[in-house]
């Protein structure tokens, strides 16, 4: 029992153990606990100083959700719906089965309604005892359900293949709902870029987002360039993104923001293939996977130009370009390659360390792959040397500034222990860089922007994420 009478100091004021919990409803003084494998718990709320736990039924499966209404409980046990006599809560009693797999729950009048991941359901309840299944549909891996009136809410954290996100169906009629809405608006989290108050964000086939920052604290979608989309870079009101064309090759766009609400494509070069572009004055250095790496004169927005081609040993999945250098991270190695005239690159040195990410600063190199953090002495680009690892938490992403490192780790979990986010490292020792920081964000990220005021994440749940560093 939480005491939220200020809200900013939320306080536990009681406590009993139910064993396992996965949901709880609340009704009047009693709540019911769906606990796993302990079936229904029903607690004595009346006194939030002293819960009491008055009541249990087993139930036969695994109780994932509850709902509750009219002196009756409806359990999701996984594979199938029981439905228990509360009335006297001391004394739950299962009186009704019904053989459908539920996971969620909501009840609405004589209505209740189910999901299971795959399907969505209509139960008449009319007869409590008796169950009865109405209609049978979609339930786009819907994993929690709420009702209103003649409306049903599904929610799915599945994003893939535009059928995640928020269901909304008309269910005036029980035995043939129809589908009113599909919001899924999250992207895959392939890239980020800003540029004052705008950013662009790679959503793989989700488009290419463009995104308001000028109120940071709320960004919001302006407009979406359809297509499929790896990587992007942005300078002033100029996108240069990686789409993926007819052909299942990649391009580099050159895309015109100047009205931010029309995205407008103005010049393509085909560059191959693609996951990473970082721009540097007039030229664009592509991280062009087997192929390796691509310089692309972009001086003329309309008409670009593959200017070189330098084809890595390995497979070039991003770059970092500082002081007439390009640090290629190609996949076992890290590539340095003098790009001191665009269209005559060559590579100068090479250091034999697996590397996915790389971010440059000063005499620096910051690599990760996944397992560790690298920090890499270039003081003389021809012999780099690594001067330490540390722990990479499964990092896919790496920005830098000043002395901080900042990591993009997709393996995200909420749980008692949150893995994934941002990581923040202190690198002001480069030989013992510290861990001071982990930020659990909404979703998965992969890759990371900096500004002199925030950091910027690409999100597949929610697009973009503003972090005060």
């Amino acid at each position: 029992m939480v005491n939220l009478s200020v809200p900013a100091a939320p306080t536990i004021v009681g406590r009993v153990n139910v064993g396992a919990g996965a949901d709880v409803t609340v009704v009047g003084s009693v709540a019911y606990v769906a606990a796993g494998g302990y079936g229904l718990k029903i607690v004595d709320v009346a006194n939030p100083s002293a819960p009491t736990l008055v009541g249990t039924v087993d139930t036969p499966g695994t109780a994932v959700a509850v709902a509750v209404a009219n002196g009756y409980a409806y359990v999701a046990d996984w594979t199938a719906v029981q439905v228990v006599n509360v009335a006297t809560p001391s004394r739950p009693v299962i009186v009704g089965s019904l053989a459908t797999s539920a996971t969620a729950l909501a009840l609405a009048g004589n209505r209740l309604y189910a999901v299971d991941g795959s399907l969505f359901k209509i139960i008449d309840v009319t007869t409590p005892t008796a169950p009865t299944v109405l209609s049978t549909n979609v339930g786009y891996g819907a994993q929690r359900i709420d009702v209103a009136g003649t409306v049903a809410y599904l929610a799915s954290a599945n994003l893939g293949g535009g059928q995640g996100g928020l269901s909304i169906w008309n269910v005036a009629s029980p035995t043939a709902p129809a589908l009113l809405a599909n919001l899924g608006d999250g992207a895959n989290d392939l890239g980020v870029a800003t540029a004052g108050s705008l950013a662009v964000a790679a959503g793989g086939n989700a488009g290419m987002k463009v995104i308001d920052l000028s109120t940071p604290e709320a960004p919001r979608v302006i407009s979406t360039l359809s297509g499929f989309f790896t990587g992007v870079a942005l300078v002033g009101q100029t996108a240069y993104a990686l789409q993926t064309n007819a052909s299942y090759s990649t391009d580099l766009v050159v895309v015109n923001l100047s009205v931010p609400a029309a995205p407008t494509i103005v010049g393509r070069v085909n560059v191959g293939a693609g996951g990473d572009i970082k721009v540097v004055g007039s030229l664009a250095y592509v991280a062009a996977g087997g192929y390796g790496l691509k310089i692309v004169n972009v001086a003329s927005p309309t008409a670009p130009i593959l200017v070189a081609t330098l084809d890595t040993p390995g497979t070039a999945v991003e770059v970092a370009v500082a002081n007439g250098y390009a640090y290629v991270a190609d996949w076992t190695a890290v590539q340095v390659v003098n790009v001191t005239t665009p269209s005559r690159p060559v590579i100068v040195g090479s250091l034999a360390t697996s590397a996915t990410a790389v971010a440059v600063a000063g005499n620096r190199l910051y690599a990760v792959d996944g397992n560790q953090l690298k920090v890499i002495d270039v003081s003389t680009p021809t012999a780099p040397v690594l001067l330490t690892t540390a722990a990479g938490y499964g990092a896919q992403g790496i920005v830098i500034s000043g002395t901080m490192a900042y990591l993009a780790t997709p393996a995200l979990t909420h749980g008692d222990v949150p893995t994934g986010g941002v990581y923040a490292f202190d690198v002001s020792s480069p030989t013992q860089p510290r861990l001071v920081h982990q930020l659990v964000v909404p979703g998965t990220i992969k890759k990371l922007a900096l500004d002199p005021t925030f950091l910027y994440a690409s999100d597949g749940s929610s697009i973009v994420d503003v972090i005060r560093p």
